[in-house]
């Protein structure tokens, strides 16, 4: 399994595809320093809006790149499964055959393991940018807590937000697994998968139109979307006795356990040697 794991890692980093995906991360981290840049401008250093070192690992984390993380996993994932099975590029030049269930193991290890180095990059990036670009500030606010936080405070907070935010990444991406799985090219793979994401991204909002009333009840309802869970809901479980901490887990387990059962279900069903 190793040596299948280091195999399918090379040939990952050999398309040219996942260079660029991966050099976004810095594209995101320069974007965000713009935007924060000229989002400060209009504020006092004392307002609690106003971006700081602290502040700024989050902002990288803002709806629009969380979007573009989400459409990254798509490509990849659609040109690792659907294209290769499709093109019959599967076959490797191995020492001894491999079971395709230990193929989409592997491939999985690979795009986690691909998520966690982008994330890690947009983290580690955004806080040495922060620490030569904004002014330090010890005490932050944060929606959802009625104390400020300080640096170390901050840091924690933010490594939980990553971490929460690298948890829904591999549940979404078990699912476009499945499409990317049972579709019969690219082209149908990508536009099931941008419908996905535009539904989970609609979902809400068409719940809201029903459920007029701002419940908790109606929350729970929206946060069954994982990109509703991305943008809104991280920032809603992190803190200490909030009881939707547990809902929204179950959630992103409820996705990773469901889809990563059916996706090497249907693998070991055409568990052929290669």
């Amino acid at each position: 399994m190793k040596n299948l794991f280091l195999c399918e890692w090379q040939r990952f980093w050999k398309r040219k595809t996942t260079v660029l995906c991966f050099l976004l991360s810095i594209v995101v981290i320069v974007v965000s320093v713009i935007d924060s840049i000229k989002f400060n401008k209009s504020l006092n250093i004392a307002d609690p809006q106003y971006i700081s070192l602290y502040k700024f690992p989050l902002e990288v984390l803002q709806k629009k790149f969380i979007l573009v993380f989400n459409i990254i996993l798509i490509f990849l994932i659609i040109l690792s499964v659907t294209e290769e099975f499709r093109n019959r590029t599967i076959r490797m030049v191995l020492i001894r055959p491999i079971k395709m269930a230990n193929i989409f193991l592997s491939k999985f290890l690979v795009i986690a393991a691909f998520m966690f180095l982008f994330l890690m990059i947009c983290f580690i990036g955004s806080y040495l940018a922060g620490y030569f670009i904004f002014p330090k500030i010890n005490k932050i606010s944060l929606l959802y807590y009625v104390n400020t936080l300080n640096g170390i405070e901050m840091l924690l907070y933010s490594l939980k937000y990553y971490l929460i935010l690298f948890l829904t990444l591999i549940a979404f991406s078990q699912v476009i697994f499945f499409i990317a799985i049972i579709s019969k090219s690219t082209v149908i793979a990508t536009g099931i998968s941008i419908g996905f994401l535009l539904f989970s991204l609609m979902y809400p909002t068409v719940i809201g139109v029903f459920f007029r009333e701002d419940t908790l009840k109606t929350l729970k309802i929206k946060l069954l979307s994982l990109t509703e869970v991305q943008i809104n809901g991280i920032q809603a479980m992190i803190p200490s006795g909030n009881n939707l901490f547990w809902y929204i887990s179950l959630i992103i387990l409820g996705y990773i356990f469901i889809f990563f059962s059916i996706n090497y279900f249907i693998y070991k069903k055409s568990d052929k040697l290669v």
